[in-house]
């Protein structure tokens, strides 16, 4: 995170008294932790190394909790997973659902943010795991769950109506409606050497689709993203052809914290509702990476950024 209010929100706390707690703790310290600038702030490297080792000590306390509570009759354990925006929308109320269910003895916290920042959350220590488009594979365990296909949308009574399938020279002759970098749509389109002649730059996927509908341009979005939009008649999609683009879904788990049974059950039963879903038909367009239900037996897996 890059700024005190968004942490603060994160926390559920008021911004002033998170200021106030950083501040005595630097003065306790003795050293400063963070660069404060007009954009936010970063971490300097007293801050990155008492990150680490706070993490590390968080990470052992909780690995004594797992250790203790197997001697139970249940498993126990506190976790924070984070999700993009749009995969929330699809797996946040069976997660919640089915982990109170499965798994009365964990606490279960689940977290939506921009794609951009979840990767940062992660191998920061705010989150135990996460769902992401792509992640730096030293930090953090990957495990493939699905690959799921690009459609090009735009507003109902855009050109594409008169299309059955969109190519690269379509994305390079159209205005298209993009996040900022680093985005894993950037990546692909880098991928294939691909500029659009007009970008129109929007970070939520609420704007990128209002300004899509508007007929303002168009955007690159898998169709579990829009299909919503799609069904309303608010936009039209074509899958893209020759060659056809996918990004790949991947749920990693921070390498500063143990697998332990509560998070390994966590991880577990995001892949278990991601298969029902995806085998449901509620992931449209979406393919499922086949592996063992023990996350434990999935080596990492590297990633092009």
């Amino acid at each position: 995170m890059n700024s005190f209010s968004m942490a603060a929100r994160t926390l559920g706390v008021a911004q002033p008294a998170l200021s106030r707690h950083m501040q005595h703790l630097e003065r306790e310290l003795g050293a400063s932790l963070f660069q404060r600038h007009a954009k936010g702030i970063s971490l300097t490297s007293a801050g990155h190394l008492f990150l680490v080792r706070a993490s590390q000590i968080l990470a052992d306390v909780d690995a004594s909790i797992a250790e203790v509570s197997r001697h139970g009759a249940e498993i126990r354990g506190k976790h924070t997973l984070g999700m993009p925006i749009p995969i929330a929308s699809l797996l946040m109320e069976q997660l919640y659902g089915e982990g109170a269910r499965r798994y009365p003895g964990i606490e279960l916290h689940l977290i939506e943010g921009f794609s951009g920042l979840l990767p940062e959350w992660l191998t920061g220590g705010s989150l135990d795991a996460a769902i992401l488009y792509s992640a730096d594979t030293t930090a953090v365990n990957v495990i493939p769950l699905l690959t799921e296909n690009l459609y090009l949308a735009g507003a109902s009574n855009s050109a594409l109506r008169l299309m059955k399938s969109c190519s690269l020279s379509d994305i390079s002759s159209l205005p298209i409606i993009m996040p900022h970098r680093p985005h894993p749509v950037w990546t692909i389109l880098d991928r294939y050497g691909v500029v659009p002649r007009h970008t129109i730059d929007a970070d939520a996927i609420g704007i990128m689709k209002r300004l899509a509908s508007q007929g303002k341009g168009y955007v690159l979005l898998p169709l579990s993203s829009i299909h919503k939009e799609v069904e309303s008649g608010e936009l039209i999609a074509r899958p893209m052809s020759d060659p056809v683009l996918s990004r790949e879904v991947f749920l990693c788990y921070s390498k500063l914290r143990p697998l332990t049974p509560s998070l390994q059950a966590i991880l577990n039963l995001v892949r278990q509702e991601v298969r029902q879903l995806v085998e449901n038909g509620g992931w449209p367009s979406a393919s499922l990476v086949h592996l063992s239900d023990d996350p434990s037996l999935a080596l990492p897996t590297s990633i092009t950024l």
